[in-house]
């Protein structure tokens, strides 16, 4: 009915219980039929579709590995980017080490504005550093001229101290020289008198 209907095709018919693969086609002399059994090239198509499958899965596996590798060369940078930013947060960061890029699209772009980055905090950190040794050393500056007054200073009460002492000294001799005088004037008053009193007698 099917070939009487259509003018070519191709149809399964089961005739006592195998399948037969049926293909037609209809000319001027009339309907051209080929019939072969199912089973007469499904044998022969078993390797093939076995060997096709074996392509595919293999074909997959390697498109898995291929595009596994190129997804961690291309998010490599941004794991790069988030241990170094990890290690700026918990203050051990190394700021000398910079990012390769490896492209220019957006990670790439992310890569090389991390790294001027690190290279603009590596700068003010050098100048922070300049600034501490600057002020370290003006510092000691003032501690050594402190030290250095405090010793004159020192030394000037030492010798303001001796000039003192010298000065009490020297009071003390004058004091004795004085009461010396005064015993020697007594003395000599006593001498006049005694020679004024046998004079007299």
């Amino acid at each position: 009915n099917q070939m009487k209907e259509e003018r070519q095709g191709s149809f399964i018919y089961n005739e006592d219980g195998q399948d037969i693969f049926i293909t037609f086609d209809m000319t001027a002399m009339g309907i051209v039929a080929v019939a072969v059994p199912v089973s007469s090239y499904t044998g022969r198509l078993l390797p093939v579709k076995s060997a096709l499958i074996l392509t595919s899965l293999i074909s997959l596996v390697i498109l898995i590995i291929v595009t596994g590798f190129i997804i961690r060369l291309t998010i490599r940078p941004l794991h790069r980017i988030n241990d170094s930013l990890h290690e700026i947060s918990q203050g051990r960061a190394d700021l000398t080490k910079r990012i390769k890029i490896t492209s220019k699209d957006e990670i790439g772009a992310v890569a090389q504005n991390f790294n001027n980055f690190m290279e603009k905090q590596q700068e003010l950190i050098a100048g922070i550093q300049a600034v501490v040794l600057k002020t370290n050393n003006i510092k000691n500056d003032l501690l050594e001229s402190t030290n250095h007054t405090t010793n004159s200073i020192s030394e000037i009460n030492n010798t303001i101290a001796t000039v003192e002492t010298k000065i009490n000294q020297m009071d003390e001799k004058i004091n004795d020289n004085a009461s010396a005088m005064v015993q020697i004037t007594s003395n000599t008053e006593s001498f006049d008198n005694v020679i004024t009193t046998q004079a007299s007698m």
